[in-house]
Parts: C-alpha cells; sequence; structure tokens
C-alpha cells in the first residue's frame, strides 16, 4: 500500500472536533443532524480526518502505527503547532465550565480552590516549557474535583444542564490527557490509535439521530435515578431499631389504607355515573397516599420504586462507571428485602 504524504495536511480538525459532545440545547442538536441527513458536512480534502474516514481504519487497535499514518511523512512543525492549538482550545473550555457562575459557587462551598482551572490554562499555553508529568497531575486533579462535585450534588441539587456539562467536561479532559502525551511523543502508537479508534466511531455517532436522543434520553434518567437514590434510602432499614419502626409505620400505612378502602366501598353504594365515579374513586386513592406520606406511614407496594435506584446508586458507588461494589450492592439487597417484607407484614396485620 502507498503510504499517503502529510505534509500539507490539517491535523487540527482530527484533534479537536469529535469525541467532544455538541455544546448547544437539544433541539437545536437534532435540528444539525436531521440537515446531515440530507447536507454532509464539507471536510477538508488535504486534512487528516479526510484521510482516516476515506481509509476507513475502524479496526486501528489491530493496526501497527506504520499502517495507520507514515510518521516520516508529517510536517513535525506543523503537526506540533496543531496539538498545541488543540490543547490550548480544550484547556479554554475546561476553565470555561470549571469559573462557570453556575459550578464555580457549587466547588468553592465544598471548599475546592477553583484557582486550579485558571492553572490548568495557564500552564497549557505554556506547555513547551512545561513538565509532562505535571500537566497529567493537574488533568487527573480536575478529574477528581468534578467527580467529587457529582458525589456531593445531595448537598446542593442537580439538574440536566449540570449532567450534561460534567460529562461535557469528563470528555474535554480526557482528550486533553491524550493531546498532551502526543505532544510529549509525537510516535506514541497506543495514542494514535486511541484517537483514531474515537474519531471513526464518533463520526458515525455525531450524524445519528437515534444516538443522539438516545444519550439525552439517558440524561434524563440519571437524574432520575439520582433524585429517588437519595430518597429511596429512607425506605431501608439498616439495623434492628430502624426494622421496628418500619413495622411501626407500615402498620400505620395498612390502618390509612383500610379506612379509605371502606370509604371506597361507601361511594360505591351511591351509583354514581361512571366519569363521576371514577373522579371520585381516584381522588380518595391520591388522598390516600398522600396522608400516608405526611403521617409518615409506609406503604410496601410503593417502596420498590424508591429503593431500585438506591440499589443501582450502590453498584457504581465511586461513580467511575464500573461494577466496583459487588459486596455493598449484596448488603443493600439483603436490607431492602427485609425491610420490604416488614412493610408487608404491617400493611397487612392491619389490613
Amino acid at each position: 500500500m502507498k503510504k499517503p504524504s502529510y505534509t500539507n495536511s490539517d491535523f487540527y480538525g482530527f484533534f479537536t472536533k469529535y469525541s467532544l459532545l455538541d455544546n448547544y440545547g437539544f433541539m437545536s442538536g437534532l435540528i444539525s443532524r436531521v440537515k446531515k441527513k440530507f447536507l454532509p458536512e464539507f471536510i477538508e480534502p488535504k486534512s487528516f480526518e479526510k484521510y482516516v474516514l476515506s481509509n476507513k481504519l475502524k479496526k486501528s487497535d489491530s493496526l501497527n502505527l506504520n499502517d495507520i499514518v507514515d510518521l516520516d511523512s508529517i510536517d513535525r512543525v506543523k503537526l506540533k503547532e496543531h496539538i498545541y492549538q488543540s490543547i490550548v482550545l480544550l484547556s479554554s473550555k475546561v476553565t470555561a465550565i470549571g469559573l462557570d457562575k453556575n459550578i464555580k459557587y457549587k466547588l468553592e462551598s465544598l471548599l475546592i480552590d477553583v484557582n486550579i482551572f485558571s492553572d490548568l490554562a495557564s500552564k497549557c499555553s505554556g506547555i513547551e516549557t512545561q513538565s509532562t508529568s505535571e500537566l497529567l497531575k493537574i488533568i487527573s486533579d480536575i478529574k477528581t474535583i468534578f467527580k467529587q462535585f457529582r458525589l456531593h450534588k445531595n448537598r446542593f441539587g442537580t439538574s440536566i444542564q449540570l449532567s450534561y456539562k460534567t460529562k461535557l467536561v469528563s470528555k474535554y479532559l480526557e482528550r486533553l490527557r491524550l493531546l498532551v502525551k502526543l505532544n510529549d511523543n509525537n510516535n506514541d502508537t497506543k495514542v494514535w490509535k486511541q484517537l483514531i479508534h474515537e474519531y471513526v466511531n464518533e463520526y458515525d455517532n455525531h450524524r445519528s439521530i437515534i444516538k443522539y436522543c438516545r444519550y439525552h434520553f439517558d440524561l434524563v434518567l440519571l437524574q432520575a435515578v439520582e433524585h429517588t437514590a437519595a430518597k429511596g434510602e429512607k425506605y431501608i432499614a439498616e439495623n434492628k431499631q430502624e426494622y421496628l419502626k418500619f413495622l411501626k409505620k407500615s402498620m400505620l400505612g395498612g390502618f390509612i389504607i383500610s379506612l379509605f378502602a371502606f370509604a371506597k366501598l361507601f361511594f360505591d353504594t351511591y351509583k354514581y355515573p361512571d366519569l363521576s365515579s371514577a373522579f371520585i374513586f381516584s381522588l380518595n386513592y391520591a388522598v390516600c397516599f398522600i396522608l400516608v406520606k405526611k403521617l409518615g406511614g409506609i406503604i410496601a407496594t410503593k417502596q420498590p420504586a424508591m429503593t431500585a435506584s438506591t440499589i443501582a446508586k450502590y453498584i457504581d458507588d465511586d461513580n467511575d462507571l464500573k461494577v466496583d461494589n459487588i459486596g455493598g450492592v449484596i448488603h443493600i439487597v439483603k436490607n431492602t428485602l427485609r425491610s420490604q417484607f416488614i412493610s408487608f407484614v404491617g400493611n397487612m396485620s392491619v389490613a
């Protein structure tokens, strides 16, 4: 296979274009993808992006570096320049998110020094005089900061926008880490392979309407899980004292349900029209559960809706997207089953 010449190739778009989440709202992103179905985006013919896509290097993990790119034919000065520009861009984006008003104040409430973002931007702009290991440490520290930010979200609340931005900054930081390593060693085979593999995958994902909608739907689910996980912990007994307290609360819940069950039978004797009966029965049902909640009662059949998210939270206890807490999951499942069993007994014994 004849090796192509990269003397005049542009690497900047390749380094920064994909593997980075879109920085705009849902509807504008959706419209953008619909447009691309009819009007494909233009890619500079002499760019490295064009070469990667035209050669369909999807199985880059199985290729040698020389099969992917001929480093001897690259204009190293231009490559170095594009790596530098990409690093400056990404560090600026990370700094902008870290110093965003809504995030900055929350980080400061956790006693986190936000000056680390300014340090990142400063060191990246002068990367030629900086130690690679020191830069990688700052990137790692910022990753840890945003992990703490996620873990302490119960103190200041969260939102779809915050979830989006924290996932966005994690993408920026990972790409920045790769570019810092590539800046230190242009011949790093592992980095080249990962960059190419990510680019090709994201090129396909970037134009997919289904994957775009799925990603944003996942953010909504994440919000639901985070909210109900915190609430669900209140429905899991950890010791004997809490276990007995659950029994009393569930007995109260069973008593209230019994009263409203009698009320339903009473309303039924009036033989109202179907629409009126449906409204009265629905109102009776709703008032019953509101009253149970306000008086501190427990209904066994409603517990799984809350505790399921709590169990999901324990599966990935440190937010690293891995199933790494099997012992904790087993413990929480055991306590959840016991709690729901005693709630069921309490409800049924009184009813």
